[in-house]
């Protein structure tokens, strides 16, 4: 019973008092935070640092690396630095060397970039920041045929599928054109054809001619030699069909074709996917591949490719694998 003279709150008066005492409990916890989560775990932060350099920085960049000539007809879609060259975010790979030469900013940034990610890393997302760093950021040392001077944008993830909203991966270059590459030196299975990788940022140039793209090595053995790849197991989480490639490059040679190209050759470090370009033609064992070689913004430029003083990244194992391409107007 409720006695007489008792203080009744009316309902509104009672669910506001509890309102009021939750803001009050609320307010008193830690602060949220607003890092990103991946189930109860804390995805970490990208150490890497970004490439945030001065325009007149990136202007002696690019100059020295493509020439004071320039004479880009590159797309570049953010932040140009100048007409006649690419901007910054328009290049897959930078000279780490070359950078160093510029200002103390670009050595500064090109040493913790090879700090951050030492030679000798292993492969897998674990040792390489769990998939923290995006598009924004470049990593040395990610591929043992790369050379050792290069930072190499993470573009590709072996995650991200062709279709996806997430998927930032190559496509496939037109037939007739001309391509940024690189080639080291040391590849015991390049007696049927040159193997490249396509780089945008080398600074050296080469030409595709008749050309055709795969997404990965064992769609080409299929296609040339009607047959699966007989590797018995993956290696880095790809067929690389090692056993047919040679064989499968004499074909293709044969059907007219002078290049081919591979968008999805995913064994790099990070997991990252790296496109591919095989001159099927030429031998690849040495340094420079009997080719036609270009240099400049476009490839407008003549060049001699010889062996540069960097060697690829290598492996713990084998640390010295060769060396590779430069221009020899540009060393």
């Amino acid at each position: 019973m409720i006695q007489p003279g008792a203080n009744i709150d009316p309902p509104a008066r009672r669910a506001e008092d509890a309102r009021s005492v939750a803001a009050r409990a609320k307010s008193k916890r830690a602060p949220r935070s607003l890092a990103p989560k991946l189930g109860c775990r804390m995805l970490p932060t990208c150490p890497l640092p970004r490439p945030e350099l001065s325009a007149a920085d990136w202007q002696a960049y690019f100059q020295r690396l493509y020439g004071r000539s320039g004479g880009n007809n590159l797309p570049s879609p953010v932040g140009i630095v100048d007409a006649n060259f690419p901007s910054p975010e328009g290049v897959d790979v930078l000279n780490l060397t070359l950078l160093s030469n510029v200002s103390a900013a670009g050595a500064s940034y090109a040493q913790t970039t090879l700090a951050a990610f030492p030679r000798h890393s292993y492969w897998g997302a674990e040792s390489c920041f769990r998939r923290a760093c995006d598009a924004r950021f470049l990593i040395g040392h990610v591929n043992v045929h790369w050379p050792r001077t290069f930072a190499w944008r993470l573009r590709a993830y072996k995650a991200q599928r062709p279709g996806s909203a997430r998927f930032v991966g190559h496509a496939a270059l037109p037939g007739g054109s001309w391509a940024e590459v690189t080639h080291c030196g040391g590849g015991t299975f390049e007696e049927s054809g040159a193997w490249f990788y396509a780089a945008r940022g080398s600074g050296m140039w080469i030409h595709l001619r008749r050309t055709r793209s795969f997404q990965v090595h064992e769609d080409a053995v299929r296609h040339f030699l009607r047959r699966n790849c007989s590797d018995l197991r993956q290696k880095q989480g790809m067929w690389q069909c090692d056993n047919e490639l040679g064989e499968m490059a004499r074909t293709a040679g044969q059907q007219g074709y002078e290049t081919l190209q591979f968008l999805r050759h995913c064994d790099a470090k990070c997991e990252q996917c790296l496109h591919e370009i095989v001159v099927l033609r030429a031998r690849g064992i040495g340094v420079c591949p009997h080719i036609a070689y270009r240099r400049g913004a476009s490839g407008q430029l003549p060049c001699t490719c010889v062996a540069s003083a960097s060697s690829s990244v290598g492996t713990e194992h084998k640390p010295h694998r060769g060396f590779c391409v430069a221009c020899s107007e540009f060393v």
